[in-house]
């Protein structure tokens, strides 16, 4: 009895049928974005769908994907079309979703090359190196468009205006050894404001934040700079505190007729530039 007790048992749980497992549908992947050529000229192509002249009437002799962004669900891609000396550079974004066509947004840039890409408050935040134009080189992509952004505007107008500013002459620098180069930065942004504890800490009042951050424009635009005012002035361009005025700073002084000209484009060039070495690291 105790063998068939077992048998049967055994044979009761052979024959009974496994639990049913509820499986989830996985969600197709997105297709991913490339360059091909498609008769005489460069294409993009998403999948299976061809996407001739990105860029629509602008010239373009090639395109590189720069990046994929966005989500797993909904990655945007950033294209980079280069051209000739007239226009360097212009640039498109691509969303893709699976199972739906593609959106593809307006060319926009300065016709220079160069962009850093990140994710912010506005959405895709996209910086472009200056032209020689009046573009805006502060884009965010969101909602299938991309905009230019001046977000800095309504600080700009809180901080206290600028005086007549003139840089020193570039040239005179040009002689000047490690040494006297790092006393001459070493006046414009004291050592107290380059770690990021001090910054969070320090008082500095509109008036002087506007003369330190004309100097560093000035001062960045010298000979044999290189990345040294750029990495000395990143917490103080990405703190919380101090961060956005000092961009509004730049932004003021790029805008106004009270500044000298070589001033205004080193103001342009440091705003990019900082943005681009801030956009590496988060806000503090």
């Amino acid at each position: 009895m105790r063998i068939i007790f077992l048998g049967l048992a055994t044979a009761a749980l052979v024959a009974s049928p496994a639990p049913a497992v509820r499986m989830r549908a996985k969600r197709p992947a997105a297709p991913a974005l490339t360059v091909v050529t498609s008769g005489s000229e460069q294409a993009l192509k998403l999948g299976e769908t061809l996407l001739s002249r990105p860029f629509g009437a602008d010239l373009i002799d090639s395109m590189t994907v720069i990046g994929r962004y966005g989500t797993a669900a909904e990655p945007l891609y950033v294209v980079e079309g280069t051209a000739g000396a007239t226009c360097a550079a212009r640039y498109v974004v691509v969303a893709a979703r699976a199972g739906q066509p593609p959106v593809l947004s307006a060319p926009f840039g300065t016709c220079a090359k160069g962009i850093s890409v990140r994710q912010g408050l506005h959405g895709l935040e996209m910086q472009l190196i200056p032209g020689t134009g009046t573009e805006p080189t502060l884009y965010a992509y969101a909602n299938g468009a991309v905009r230019p952004l001046d977000a800095r505007a309504e600080v700009a107008d809180r901080i206290a205006p600028p005086q007549t500013l003139r840089c020193r002459n570039p040239g005179d620098m040009a002689g000047l050894d490690g040494d006297a180069f790092d006393a001459q930065l070493g006046e414009t942004l004291p050592t107290a404001y380059r770690t990021d504890r001090a910054v969070r800490r320090a008082e500095i009042a509109p008036a002087a934040l506007h003369e330190m951050v004309a100097g560093l424009a000035c001062l960045a635009a010298w000979p044999g700079a290189g990345n040294a005012v750029f990495k000395a002035a990143t917490p103080l361009f990405a703190s919380k505190r101090y961060g956005t005025a000092s961009f509004a700073t730049l932004d003021r002084i790029a805008g106004a007729t009270n500044s000298e000209a070589a001033l205004r484009a080193s103001a342009r060039t440091l705003s990019a530039q900082m943005r681009y070495f801030v956009g590496k690291r988060e806000p503090l």
